[in-house]
């Protein structure tokens, strides 16, 4: 035991001769460096990186390890308030880079990039991991790491008036409550917002917020953007398929959905899966695959109403709120004023109280059972208001049902469900006939007799003309040409 004392004592003062602790000036290498094994000199710039004190010259990032399932190795910079984070490649140059500065004073840091490799692999293996992801989100005073830090302490004393979007004397001072005075379900949408804040708050329960076009409802994904900064991820629902998608959720607090017009989303198993609070299922290219509960809500943005299942489950999930359109045009300073600091303060304490009020113990939101009775009217709404839009009734036309298809994919109608009900509709609620047309002997399909579009260049002239002349004995009367 001794003899290895005196050897790790003798490799000491070897590499002391251009390592020195305590910041000493370096001489320049000598034949006795070569003496070194690239294994020793390798673990001293790894120990280097992780806690200094062994060159000349500091390493001037600082990285944190945390290893989920003990199977992949996700690494944390730490910045001046906050942590990101970075690959695997992004410590290899960040490496690559000091050494070739810190290599003038100290010659032994003359390190090839496979070499760099080998240095970083030693530091992932060296390195304390961390116990857990850093957070997503926290205030300035938290004192542990965190994707964000907001710029203020909230006050979490409760206002003078629980529903302030009541009163509009308020709004032009805090322009938000205007917004939120045009919501179905303000007191639920505010709690589930303050929710975010909170880190033990019931993480089994998503927003679904939706209306027509202009309500206000992207203004406010902005707002939240603002607030949550690196905690806010957006995603599209198309890229669910992928096997990487849930690798972006990593980190977030708010993952949201802008543009959400695959409405049927909500009553898939995925949804389920999202919100079920167990570990989801994580895949990183080029990296292991691993499970990890997510600590992170997710909002639907739609000018579509949601599909739901009718069970008890599916509803318990769900916060829905619909936003109304607006009364009178705001003001174009409305969303430079929204983001203005005292403003975020303002919206975040007050959905913060929303939060304490419906969910003293961190429990589920409870939302008015008419909030989901009312979905079927909104639901006929939508369909009856895109067929108004681009159909009308006319005797002498028709329309093949492939074109309607057509029509509902421009109209971002996606999914084959969906279509179906909008199809389903037409027949049932409007009586529109839909007949087979046998047009030859391999060639019979179907058409919808008495419609026609709307006046659309796309749509019009001989080519309706053409449809009709082929239902001609089938249409209610006869097509005059």
């Amino acid at each position: 035991m001794d003899d290895t004392v005196d050897n790790d004592k003798e490799k000491g003062k070897q590499l002391g001769a251009v390592a020195a602790i305590g910041g000493a000036r370096r001489k320049k290498k000598t034949a006795q460096d070569k003496k070194l094994s690239k294994g020793y000199i390798h673990r001293t710039i790894a120990n280097h990186m992780i806690r200094g004190g062994e060159f000349s010259s500091p390493f001037p990032y600082k990285f944190h390890v945390y290893m989920p399932e003990n199977k992949d190795f996700l690494i944390f910079e730490e910045l001046e308030h906050t942590v990101r984070m970075v690959s695997k490649e992004y410590v290899y140059s960040a490496l690559a880079a000091w050494t070739d500065s810190a290599r003038k004073e100290d010659t032994i840091l003359e390190l090839t990039m496979p070499e760099c490799h080998q240095v970083v692999a030693m530091f992932l293996g060296l390195t304390k991991k961390l116990d857990e992801m850093p957070r997503a989100f926290a205030f300035q005073d938290y004192p542990g790491l965190t994707f964000k830090r907001a710029g203020f302490v909230p006050n979490e004393e409760d206002f003078d008036s629980l529903a302030p979007w009541e009163l509009p004397e308020y709004y032009e001072s805090d322009p938000i409550l205007e917004f939120l005075s045009r919501c179905s379900h303000p007191l639920e949408l505010t709690a589930w917002i303050g929710g975010l804040f909170y880190e033990d708050s019931y993480l089994q329960q998503y927003l679904y917020l939706y209306g027509p076009g202009g309500c206000g409802k992207s203004s406010l994904l902005r707002l939240l953007e603002h607030v949550l900064g690196e905690a806010y991820h957006a995603d599209g629902l198309e890229e669910s398929s992928n096997r990487f998608w849930t690798a972006s959720f990593l980190g977030r607090r708010l993952v949201a959905f802008p543009d959400t017009n695959y409405s049927s989303f909500t009553a898939t198993g995925k949804i389920k899966a999202l919100t079920g609070g167990d570990a989801v299922r994580i895949e990183r290219k080029n990296a292991a695959t691993f499970s990890q509960v997510l600590n992170c809500k997710y909002l639907f943005v739609s000018n579509q109403a949601p599909e739901m299942i009718p069970d008890e489950a599916t509803r318990r999930r769900a916060i829905i709120c619909k936003i109304s359109q607006l009364k009178k045009e705001r003001s174009i300073e409305y969303e430079k004023t929204i983001l203005q600091p005292n403003q975020v303060q303002f919206f975040v304490e007050l959905c913060m109280q929303s939060y304490r009020h419906l969910c003293p113990n961190h429990e589920e939101i409870r939302q008015p059972a008419n909030a989901f009775l009312a979905l079927s009217t909104d639901i006929e709404e939508d369909i009856e208001g895109f067929w108004q839009g681009c159909v009308e009734f006319s005797a002498e036309d028709a329309i093949p049902y492939s074109e309607l298809i057509t029509r509902l994919s421009m109209g971002r109608i996606s999914t084959r469900k969906e279509k179906k009900r909008y199809i389903q509709w037409l027949v049932e609620r409007m009586g529109v006939q839909k007949k087979r047309i046998p047009l030859s002997r391999h060639n019979q399909p179907y058409y919808f007799l008495g419609l026609k579009f709307i006046a659309d260049d796309a749509f019009s002239g001989a080519k309706k003309n053409l449809w009709a002349s082929k239902c001609r004995k089938f249409l209610p009367v006869d097509i005059i040409e």
